[in-house]
């Protein structure tokens, strides 16, 4: 089964941080908005 977790966010929340801790527990990766980006752009 393919597990997607978003996480949204205020200014300096602390999201990076809290989004590498629960894929690191949850042993599943972790994509950030830049490769999203680059994926969108056929980049």
């Amino acid at each position: 089964m393919n597990k997607i977790i978003t996480v949204s966010r205020e200014f300096d929340s602390g999201r990076r941080e809290l989004r590498r801790r629960l894929s690191e527990q949850l042993n599943i990766a972790f994509y950030d908005q830049e490769i999203l980006h680059r994926a969108a752009m056929g980049v």
